[in-house]
């Protein structure tokens, strides 16, 4: 899947920042969207869940019709810049853009991306069985209250 364009009603709110859209009830989601927050010194991303309100004004509901139907085939999404990328492309992103030594991570989208695809898969495909599952969300400080989106 190539990024898509899409712009939005909310896209000059938000034009300093990247938005990562996670599945909330995952706990390795869950554990990704943290090592994020504390690797991210400029506090370039925000976050919001694929059941929130705001996801869909940012994911065209093509895009979230997978997730709808079996929620194994979630992916993280990332808007950044008025642009969609989903799978091992927005991780990749992700990557590039955090304080830590597992920016190297983001020099693996130089493989096919049937490749890191395929991977991404079935980790996702995977991820409740290896990690397991919340049914509650982890309150968020009040400092980091102004980074998740409802």
């Amino acid at each position: 899947m190539k990024s898509l364009i899409y712009m939005n009603s909310s896209e000059e709110r938000y034009k300093n920042h990247a938005i990562i859209i996670f599945d909330g009830n995952c706990n390795l989601c869950n554990s990704f969207v943290n090592y994020c927050i504390d690797h991210d010194s400029k506090k370039y991303f925000l976050f919001a869940t694929l059941d929130s309100k705001i996801s869909q004004e940012f994911i065209p509901p093509d895009m979230l019709l997978p997730y709808r139907s079996n929620p194994l085939q979630g992916s993280v999404y990332l808007w950044e810049s008025g642009r969609i990328y989903a799978r091992s492309e927005a991780a990749f992103r992700i990557f590039s853009k955090l304080d830590s030594i597992l920016r190297f991570i983001s020099y693996f989208h130089y493989l096919p991306k049937f490749l890191t695809d395929s991977i991404y898969k079935w980790i996702a495909k995977n991820r409740y069985k290896m990690f397991g599952r919340t049914e509650s969300c982890k309150m968020p400080t009040e400092e980091l209250k102004t980074r998740f989106l409802q």
